[in-house]
């Protein structure tokens, strides 16, 4: 039995594409992903449409960082100061050292509120 993967000598080593399991042949289209493990190329891209978009075998996170976001949510905040979403902002006109009642499950500002659509939870899905 013959180890396929071997790294005694890198001129007889073979590769396999991990997602579908067969050998990728030199002329096979491959894409080599940021931590250096190579698929199919249409392996890969079928497996980050429908799957994630994670490295099969290391759950390396190759999705891009979306700055867009981050900007809108800081201009959101910027164009108004007292608004219920800036957790600086005082709770009433006249007692601007209120603080909020973080035991409150029903009060918008409690940021331990799961709930609160200014405390959103990043998920993120595959593009469509």
């Amino acid at each position: 039995m013959t180890n396929r993967n071997s790294t005694s000598d890198p001129s007889s080593e073979t590769t396999d594409c991990l997602i579908c399991f067969e050998q990728i042949e030199v002329g096979d289209n491959i894409r080599q992903i940021p931590c250096r493990h190579l698929f199919h190329q249409t392996c890969l891209d079928t497996w980050l449409l429908t799957r994630s978009m994670f490295c099969p075998i290391c759950r390396y996170d190759f999705q891009p960082k979306s700055e867009e976001s981050d900007d809108s949510l800081d201009s959101q905040h910027d164009q108004n100061p007292n608004s219920p979403t800036n957790p600086t902002s005082p709770t009433s006109p006249t007692s601007p050292t209120s603080p909020t009642n973080p035991t409150n499950p029903t009060n918008p500002t409690n940021p331990t509120n799961p709930t609160n659509p200014t405390n959103p939870i990043n998920l993120t899905s595959p593009p469509l």
